[in-house]
């Protein structure tokens, strides 16, 4: 039980920097108010376009920061580059707070884009390899739920307090979570794979909550040294020692190096079952961008308006924002009692028939304008308990560790793209097709993410990564084991 609460602990630790994401992302909403104003900190209103740069900016950094994140976890580690990434979020919101230019304010948002993309691609893989296979699903839903926590706090935040309260709270929040990230410890994974074992052993000891190296322990370090070997195709496999499980553990004989240790594109390269993984989670990130959950924030607060046009802006957002928030927290109680294929096939096809259901309220006013909101949360429920958050536990759960950080950055990259892609294209599609018809596209591409999921997603729930890779090596389609 103690390393169950050990292993909660960290991710909460993780998902400190996944609640200041979420926030950080939200900032302008309110924000922009302030810096628009007369009462403007940099001294007078700032101009359309430069409100724009600040939105933006988030957004660029991400793209730009997923692109080396992989190649900077591996080569200091995860914890390191945590760290790392809670300064950087320390020195931006000192920025922003401190800023009485535009130029200042540009520059704290671009730092946050680039810590926070780097953050969004180690979270996952750090939470997957601290975790024991039962609880790595329930234990990676604290990293959604937290994010939309950080969406919601932004908001409420926003409502209640100043422009420099509010930056003075994400800036307190950042400096504990340097302190906490200080806190963790490697993960085993990582230590293994850069033969430093004892390390690896004292790292599996704390997150396992043993004072000492317990049979059941040294099993599963027996498994990662063979599954850190059996990634690595330079190495020969290790003859077994005679003496003590420990000591066989701590010291092995050295492994042979004549050839060069592989690179993880290589690894992608030489393997069909990573790249059938690669693909099919690539795909369904893609498809989930595609269902429009972004244009449903957008237009959330004018189609809660058209029911209650007396609510304000604010509570429209804390409104969604709460729904979402919920349903993550529902998600993490049943990812784990059910199935990922059943909580993901489940969803796309209840988010089809909402989105169907609005773009026809839109389209021929059949029913009380009250549904139109109804049916918006409706929406935003179904979808964020399984369609938001599967793909991205199926980032953690489908590769192995050498792996994990490049699968990350490849989906991250694709997932930021598409919301690029899709929120410039948005305007022009509403012009064409009207937001009636947009959503039925939408509703569309929900279908098509179910037939996907059904004939090519793998059920992951408590399987180690080497029973998830075999489902891979049998084929691009699913067939049940």
């Amino acid at each position: 039980m103690t390393g169950i609460l050990v292993q909660i602990c960290a991710s909460t630790i993780m998902s400190i920097g996944s609640m200041l994401t979420g926030s950080c992302f939200a900032w302008p909403s309110h924000a922009l108010y302030v810096l628009q104003s007369e009462k403007s900190p940099t001294g007078s209103p700032i101009s359309d376009f430069e409100a724009n740069l600040i939105g933006s900016t988030v957004m660029l950094g991400n793209f730009l920061s997923t692109l080396f994140s992989a190649c900077l976890s591996d080569r200091i580690g995860k914890k390191k580059t945590c760290i790392l990434c809670a300064l950087g979020l320390v020195i931006s919101w000192a920025i922003i707070t401190a800023a009485r230019s535009i130029h200042f304010i540009i520059m704290g948002r671009t730092i946050l884009g680039l810590v926070t993309g780097i953050q969004a691609v180690i979270n996952f893989p750090f939470v997957a390899e601290i975790s024991q296979d039962s609880y790595r699903g329930t234990l990676s839903s604290i990293l959604l739920i937290a994010f939309m926590f950080g969406v919601l706090f932004a908001y409420l935040i926003g409502w209640f307090c100043s422009y420099d309260v509010v930056n003075y709270i994400n800036l307190s929040l950042s400096v504990l979570f340097v302190v906490l990230s200080c806190c963790l410890k490697e993960t085993p994974a990582f230590l293994t794979a850069n033969r430093r074992e004892k390390e690896a052993l004292k790292s599996l000891q704390f997150y396992r909550g043993a004072s000492k190296a317990t049979p059941k322990i040294l099993e599963e370090m027996t498994k990662l040294r063979q599954q850190t070997e059996s990634e690595d195709k330079a190495f020969v496999a290790e003859k077994a020692s005679d003496t003590g499980p420990e000591n066989e553990l701590l010291n092995h004989t050295k492994v042979s190096k004549s050839g060069r240790e592989m690179s993880a594109w290589k690894m992608l390269c030489s393997s069909k079952s990573a790249q059938r993984a690669l693909f099919i989670v690539s795909l369904h990130i893609l498809l989930h961008v595609l269902c429009g959950t972004i244009v449903m924030t957008i237009y959330a607060s004018q189609l809660f308006e058209i029911a209650a046009p007396n609510l304000s802006k604010e509570l429209c957002a804390v409104i969604l924002s709460t729904t979402f928030f919920m349903s993550s927290v529902l998600s993490l109680a049943i990812c784990d009692l059910v199935g990922r294929r059943i909580l993901m096939l489940s969803s796309t096809i209840l988010s089809a028939i909402f989105l169907a259901l609005l773009a026809s309220l839109l389209r021929w006013c059949w029913a009380p304008e009250w549904t139109i909101p109804a049916v918006v949360l409706g929406y935003s429920c179904v979808f964020q308990i399984g369609a938001s958050s599967v793909p991205f536990l199926q980032i953690s759960e489908c590769f192995a560790h050498k792996l994990k950080n490049l699968a990350s950055t490849i989906v991250n990259s694709i997932f930021r793209l598409a919301n690029f892609i899709v929120i410039a294209l948005f305007p022009l599609a509403v012009e064409h097709l009207g937001l009636d018809g947009l959503f039925f596209v939408f509703s569309f591409v929900c279908i098509l993410l179910t037939v996907s999921s059904y004939f090519l997603m793998r059920e992951t729930r408590g399987r180690s990564v080497e029973e998830i890779q075999k489902m891979f090596d049998n084929g691009l389609l699913y067939r049940k084991e």
